[in-house]
């Protein structure tokens, strides 16, 4: 706690001569390298003061160029610390307001993630991957896209198709 606090005064002092987005971009850079030092997300203060930071970025500078990643590192905060809820709905944010990015794209396919596996809706699931698929057919997330459309739509489970995949991979190597 100290070395968060510590932390926060060094960014205000620094931030102090700049502008108003500078102070919250340098803010939310400190914030940034102490979240990504506590990997396993132990302080949810701190998760929760960077998402703050971030959607007042969002809130202050909506047309700015930065702001598509930070409400997607926001929706990727509140996923992490269970608010799925909230992260769905930042999710769907980013995708309709910057659909033709590439955090509109990796939201897209986050919220068909989310659909699949925290909400258990497998045809809101089925329909956002299709629409991920088709929307973005050069992402880089489009081949899991289809292998979880493939999934839903064999209606088998993740391990019966893990157990078909490597019954395959067997067959071919032994060929």
């Amino acid at each position: 706690m100290k070395r968060i606090l510590f932390t926060l005064c060094i960014v205000a002092v620094i931030s102090s001569c700049k502008s108003s987005r500078d102070k919250m971009i340098g803010k939310i850079e400190a914030t940034d390298k102490l979240l990504m030092a506590d990997t396993l997300l132990k302080d949810d203060s701190l998760a929760a003061h960077q998402y703050n930071n971030l959607n007042e970025f969002a809130i202050k500078f909506p047309k700015d160029e930065k702001t598509p990643t930070y409400l997607l590192k926001s929706a990727d905060l509140s996923s992490r610390m269970n608010h799925t809820l909230q992260a769905f709905n930042t999710y769907k944010k980013v995708n309709d307001e910057f659909p033709d990015t590439k955090q509109g794209a990796d939201a897209m396919f986050m919220m068909a993630f989310l659909y699949e596996n925290n909400f258990k809706n497998y045809p809101k699931a089925k329909e956002y991957y299709a629409a991920f698929i088709a929307k973005y057919p050069n992402h880089s997330f489009v081949k899991d896209a289809q292998a979880s459309l493939d999934m839903l739509n064999s209606g088998k489970t993740l391990e019966e198709m893990v157990k078909e995949w490597e019954a395959k991979a067997d067959s071919t190597a032994k060929k």
